[in-house]
C-alpha cells in the first residue's frame, strides 16, 4: 500500500506543478491571465517535462527514508523550470528588479537554457535517488 501511496503523491505533485506553472503563465488558457510574449514550443516542452520529472522524483524520494538532503537541488530544478516557462514581462517582480528591456533583451533568449538546466538537475536527482533506493533495499534483504 505504501508503494501505491508514493506513486499517488508523485502523480498529484506533478499535476500541481503543471497547474502552478501553466495557469499563471497563461500556457493553460483560463482567461485569468494574458501572456505578453510569444509562446514557443520550448514553453510547452518544459511545461510537460518538468512536472513529470518532479512527480517521478517525489515518488522515488518518498521511498527512500535515509537520504533527505536534496531540497536545495530540487528547489533549484523547480525554480529553473519556472523561469523556463514564465512570461518575462508578465512577472512584476522581475520587471521591478531588472526592467522590461533587460528581460526581453537578455533573459527571454536564455529561458530554454533554464528549462534544460531544470530537466538535467531533476534527471540527475532521480538517478541518484533511484540508486539510493536500490542500495537501501539491497541492504535490507541481506
Amino acid at each position: 500500500m505504501s508503494r501505491h501511496k508514493n506513486v499517488l503523491y508523485g502523480v498529484v505533485s506533478g499535476i500541481v506543478v503543471f497547474l502552478v506553472f501553466g495557469i499563471p503563465t497563461a500556457l493553460i488558457p483560463t482567461g485569468l491571465f494574458k501572456r505578453m510574449t510569444q509562446v514557443t514550443a520550448f514553453d510547452y516542452i518544459f511545461l510537460i517535462l518538468v512536472p513529470i520529472l518532479f512527480g517521478i522524483f517525489v515518488s522515488i524520494y518518498l521511498k527512500n527514508k535515509k537520504t533527505k538532503k536534496k531540497t536545495c537541488a530540487v528547489t533549484g530544478g523547480f525554480i529553473s523550470g519556472w523561469l523556463a516557462v514564465i512570461c518575462p514581462i508578465c512577472t512584476s517582480l522581475l520587471i521591478y528588479i531588472f526592467g522590461a528591456s533587460f528581460l526581453l533583451t537578455y533573459f527571454d533568449p536564455v529561458r530554454p537554457f533554464f528549462g534544460a538546466l531544470s530537466v538535467v538537475v531533476l534527471s540527475i536527482l532521480i538517478y541518484f535517488e533511484k540508486k539510493n533506493v536500490k542500495k537501501g533495499s539491497g541492504k535490507n534483504k541481506a
